[in-house]
């Protein structure tokens, strides 16, 4: 969900066209023979789309997620992402 344009321009360098803000959850059950585990986890991500040189359009930002799940330890509660790496026409 867009919840920035602020269209800012950095001349010859760069270009802000948006900022994203996504919010997900997690929802699953696995069963392995007579083991079940129901994992379950939530977070948001934040994404900046943006033009590089005028020529190379780049989606990136972070996410931070939470686990539910006690018995999974995740070591890496934030990401830094890159989705998008395109030249431009």
């Amino acid at each position: 969900m867009p919840i920035w344009h602020p269209d800012l321009a950095a001349e010859p360098v760069a270009f802000l066209k948006r900022i994203r803000l996504n919010l997900f959850y997690d929802y699953s059950i696995a069963k392995v023979l007579d083991n079940k585990t129901v994992m379950a986890s939530t977070g948001a991500e934040r994404f900046a789309d943006f033009r590089f040189l005028r020529l190379i359009q780049i989606s990136a930002g972070m996410r931070y997620g939470y686990n539910f799940n006690k018995d999974f330890n995740a070591k890496t509660p934030v990401q830094f992402l890159v989705t998008r790496f395109k030249i431009a026409n």
